[in-house]
């Protein structure tokens, strides 16, 4: 907390004004340099990638931070802009297929965020792996190849 305090420029009582712990903080800034780097108006192919490009571009500091309550704390935020993206991607996909079948829609946003997450996961744990940006955009390519096939055959 010392450095924290010393390096922000402000007291202590300043910065427990604005953050209740260090914790508190680093989620903050974690989620302004987020925000910054999407763009929410964009699709949600495009906020998946840049969401993606996020984890790629500071993965240093998110291994600085695992495992933590700031690292859950972060990793929650993450899934919680991705989430929306998944939604629309899974409405988008069903509206090109005749039929809903038989899986609901929340429970193949479900899966689909799970993908995303796992994709994070193995390439966090395995960094030469392949980005999680190329992967998520192979992903997107292939559903949306499967559901255009699949809505021409019936």
């Amino acid at each position: 907390m010392s450095d924290i305090v010393r390096l922000s420029g402000v007291s202590r009582p300043a910065f427990y004004l604005h953050f209740t712990d260090r914790d508190d903080a680093i989620v903050a800034a974690v989620v302004d340099r987020l925000d910054e780097a999407v763009d929410v108006d964009a699709g949600p192919q495009e906020v998946i990638a840049a969401l993606m490009g996020f984890v790629v571009d500071n993965m240093e500091c998110y291994r600085n931070l695992y495992p933590s309550l700031a690292s859950q704390r972060c990793a929650e935020v993450f899934r919680s802009r991705l989430r929306p993206q998944c939604e629309e991607i899974v409405v988008s996909l069903r509206s090109g297929v005749n039929g809903s079948g038989s899986v609901s829609a929340d429970t193949l946003t479900t899966f689909l965020l799970g993908g995303f997450m796992e994709i994070l996961a193995a390439w966090a744990a395995s960094p030469g792996a392949v980005p999680p940006d190329e992967q998520a955009s192979t992903l997107l390519a292939g559903l949306t190849q499967l559901a255009e096939g699949r809505g021409t055959r019936r």
